[in-house]
């Protein structure tokens, strides 16, 4: 039994980033940041590309609960998320207020044995 919140999707730019493992359940190590001072993200671990695509659809979507799977409104973050799914992966979401003409997103994705 794994907890899950639900988002309802705004005007933003998204990016699914899906993880890449040869186990049903596995924990992942991430960070996220970003180059625009004036600039915010949220990151979530959701369960599925069927997750992604219910946000792009701007329906209410899914993602892991648990401490360290989740942040909001952040220009960098680390975490962990334990116990996800082989089809699971990091949503990015940034709010549509950029500044900057190319605003860098760097992201590190590493699985915990």
């Amino acid at each position: 039994n794994v907890s899950m919140g639900k988002q309802v999707a705004v005007e933003s730019y998204a990016q699914f980033i899906p993880i890449c493992t040869n186990k049903e359940i596995t924990s992942y190590e991430y960070s996220v940041s970003i180059n625009d001072e004036n600039a915010w993200f949220d990151v979530y671990f959701i369960y599925s590309q069927k997750q992604f695509d219910n946000y792009l659809n701007s329906d209410t979507f899914h993602y892991y609960i648990s401490e360290g799977c989740s942040a909001h409104d952040y220009q960098s973050f680390s975490g962990v998320c334990s116990n996800v799914g082989d089809d699971s992966g990091l949503l990015i979401i940034i709010p549509d207020t950029l500044n900057r003409s190319l605003t860098k997103v760097k992201v590190n994705l590493h699985e915990i044995e």
